[in-house]
């Protein structure tokens, strides 16, 4: 997370991906760069918009973002593939966006494509994260934003209280999110700056969260931990084992050399790990800085809940790092305990050695 804040606050290039339109709906999926190519990513793009029965497409390319308008069901939809942009987010992810305005008396529909399940039917690339977004430029009642999401949502207003960003994510499976944002009051004059900016900040905010989420997987599927736990223990078996012998101890010797490096190895993971959560936590902080939230007595806090991810991610990383230590801990008094054992035999060898020498 190299990138300034200040092109997370204002795109120097005026490469903010988001549109600034009322009324407006999304649906946008971000992928892996470390796991698929450009080739491999655009590809899948493409190939996702033509299942879909896109056409009419007039597509142009400006350095990494492509944007073309499309249609589908008789409607146009402007479609949007970043490759590199200036968001924080652009670091880690490419972005696919699809986008319309809708007639004012149209609520938001997700394409077939929201649905997870149907990736691998279609044999395309799984997104690491995916949400939707609704903008109205209408204010909103409790019971309407609750048919939006038919069933649990969290919200906190924006802005001063100019706008409520209401939603719900699941990091399970493809990490996904579900968003509405509208007026608190009527309004003839929306600041059409807010509007791109709130949705520019919420895509940084996903990709937040996905690196969070990430960062978890990664050290739980992690079988390092495991393995050293269990060369641990067959050490301290081989180490009070009665018919251990000279040829056991280089053999153990040899063991324990070999998981205290690997504990010293894991640990650096741990650490790096640890910190990149910690900057990545300070970053989410400083954009709902930005976003001027507050937290209204009508919702539950939504980025209370969008920081889940960092908090079981803190607590996965200090019970691994605190787990490692005690096997290094461990490790380290069995060697010691080998040693002991080694001198006692030689003392044992030397005075056998001695009182056979009397004998003779």
């Amino acid at each position: 997370m190299s990138k300034s804040l200040l092109l997370h606050s204002l795109s120097l290039k005026d490469r903010i991906l988001e549109p600034n339109r009322l009324p407006l709906n999304g649906q946008v999926w971000a992928y892996n760069k470390q796991s698929h190519s450009k080739e491999a990513f655009v590809g899948n793009c493409l190939t996702m918009l033509s299942l879909l029965g896109m056409q009419d497409a007039d597509i142009h390319w400006k350095e990494d973002i492509l944007a073309f308008d499309a249609r589908w069901q008789n409607r146009t939809y402007t479609i949007i593939i970043s490759l590199q942009d200036d968001s924080l987010a652009s670091e880690h992810y490419y972005f696919l966006g699809v986008w319309e305005c809708p007639d004012e008396s149209r609520h938001s529909k997700n394409h077939r494509f929201s649905d997870p399940g149907l990736w691998s039917d279609e044999d395309l690339i799984k997104p690491e994260i995916s949400y939707s977004i609704t903008v109205g430029s209408e204010p909103l009642q409790i019971q309407e934003i609750s048919k939006q999401f038919a069933g649990e949502f969290f919200g906190q207003s924006i802005y001063g209280g100019d706008y409520y960003l209401c939603g719900t994510t699941d990091p399970d499976d493809n990490h996904s999110g579900r968003f509405a944002l509208f007026p608190t009051a009527q309004q003839t004059n929306h600041v059409r700056h807010d509007i791109q900016h709130a949705l520019y900040s919420l895509r940084n905010l996903m990709a937040l969260m996905g690196k969070a989420v990430e960062i978890y997987d990664k050290t739980l599927a992690d079988t390092t931990y495991v393995e050293l736990k269990q060369k641990q223990q067959a050490l301290s078996s081989g180490t009070i084992s009665p018919t251990l012998d000279a040829s056991g101890h280089e053999a153990l010797a040899r063991s324990y050399g070999e998981i205290l490096l690997k504990t010293c190895e894991l640990l650096d993971r741990y650490n790096s790990r640890a910190k990149q959560i910690k900057k990545i936590d300070m970053l989410f902080d400083d954009i709902v800085t930005e976003l001027k939230a507050e937290n209204s007595p009508a919702f539950r806090p939504l980025f209370h809940r969008m920081k889940l991810p960092f908090k079981h991610a803190e607590a996965l990383l200090d019970e691994r790092t605190d787990g490692t230590r005690r096997i290094e801990k461990q490790v380290q008094l069995l060697q010691q305990t080998l040693h002991s054992r080694m001198l006692s035999n030689q003392l044992l060898m030397i005075e056998t050695l001695i009182n056979r020498q009397k004998e003779d």
